[in-house]
């Protein structure tokens, strides 16, 4: 149980609650600078303050015109299944990515996109981690690749103390993986604790590396012509064919991602050459709640590479997310894909931070 404290400030009372701070963003009703509640230090302006409640001791942390508690919390492992796990986990995104512009690597969008096909990790237990007042704050996602398994944590903002304790169980979990197979992490490169949690962990750095871009929706490029013999669909009018994406997704594609709550058939986009085939295609995600639009993914088939379909399907793939009431646009892609990264630097996006694949090998038995 969480302790209260009454503080009196210049002759008015207010009520200190640690463990409903944690949570999220606490605006302190007096002052931005809670006297009384931490020690302050000259030289960095940081706060310490111990959260009597557990006896751990928490910080103060800013962002902008913000200030948060981050403290050690109590927490209670909930665990979700499927589309219940998917739309909690899109929930705990949404809130991150109001608080933190551009930070992280992953939107909602990017699980919605994972839904693409049927996985052995659809039906396991994903752990999540609720706090004192209910709500989820953390949880690590397990996500089966066929070949591999990915693991992804996520941590509400306010509540970041709370990585370090969820991070055993989860680790608790990799041995009993379908396979014993090896595990992939993906982390932004100026996240020093979990690189670090990581690396302690038996994960190693490998070459697969990639970058987040993000523009301002008024930046998108002009929407280029097709060459001639080419046209542009979408899965309204073009839905009586196979999904353009089923040859690598599997023939359930169309089906699993209109299960999911961010998939929008007019933002489905491909192009089809004089004979019906798919030249290339991309699929585009708007979040209504954080006003986000999402690039992923992005191809052109390699016989018909070098005619300037990608730009096209891009240009036209961001002037339909500008339309749905997008402000912000991002794209992800590899750093070993000079192809892509010149698509979307000439689009006008820029690179706001880099991540690195980290890998658990499989232990022998």
């Amino acid at each position: 149980m969480s302790e209260h404290r009454e503080e009196q400030k210049d002759g008015q009372t207010r009520t200190f609650d640690p463990a409903s701070i944690h949570l999220g963003w606490w605006e302190p009703p007096i002052v931005r600078t809670p006297e009384g509640l931490g020690q302050r230090s000259s030289a960095s302006d940081r706060f310490s303050c111990r959260n009597k409640a557990n006896g751990d001791r928490g910080r103060w942390k800013h962002a902008g015109s913000r200030t948060f508690y981050a403290a050690r919390v109590e927490l209670r492992v909930r665990p979700r299944v499927g589309r219940d796990a998917l739309d909690t986990a899109t929930a705990m995104l949404r809130q991150f990515r109001l608080v933190h512009s551009t930070a992280g690597m992953w939107e909602a969008a990017d699980l919605h996109w994972w839904w693409r096909r049927p996985r052995r990790s659809d039906t396991m237990d994903q752990l999540f981690w609720a706090g004192a007042n209910g709500r989820d704050i953390a949880a690590t996602l397990l996500t089966d690749w066929g070949e591999h398994w990915g693991l992804d944590p996520i941590v509400v903002p306010g509540a970041e103390e709370a990585l370090a304790q969820i991070w055993p169980a989860a680790l608790a979990l990799l041995p009993d993986l379908p396979g014993a197979p090896d595990v992939h992490m993906y982390i932004v490169d100026d996240d020093e604790e979990l690189i670090g949690l990581a690396t302690a962990a038996g994960f190693t750095p490998h070459s697969d590396r990639g970058a987040s871009c993000w523009m301002p929706v008024d930046r998108r490029p002009g929407n280029d012509r097709l060459p001639s013999g080419y046209r542009l669909c979408d899965r309204v009018t073009d839905s009586a064919r196979p999904h353009p994406m089923i040859t690598r997704n599997g023939a359930q594609v169309a089906e699993r991602l209109a299960a999911t709550g961010l998939y929008r058939p007019e933002l489905d986009l491909c192009v089809r050459d004089e004979r019906g085939a798919v030249a290339a295609y991309g699929l585009f995600w708007f979040d209504p709640v954080t006003a986000v639009g999402h690039v992923e993914p992005m191809r052109t088939e390699d016989a018909h590479q070098g005619r300037g379909l990608a730009r096209c399907v891009l240009a036209e793939g961001l002037d339909r997310l500008a339309a749905l009431g997008a402000h912000r646009l991002k794209v992800n892609h590899e750093l070993g894909n000079p192809a892509a990264a010149q698509l979307y630097r000439s689009a006008g996006f820029e690179r706001v931070s880099t991540h690195t694949g980290f890998v658990r090998h499989a232990r022998p038995d």
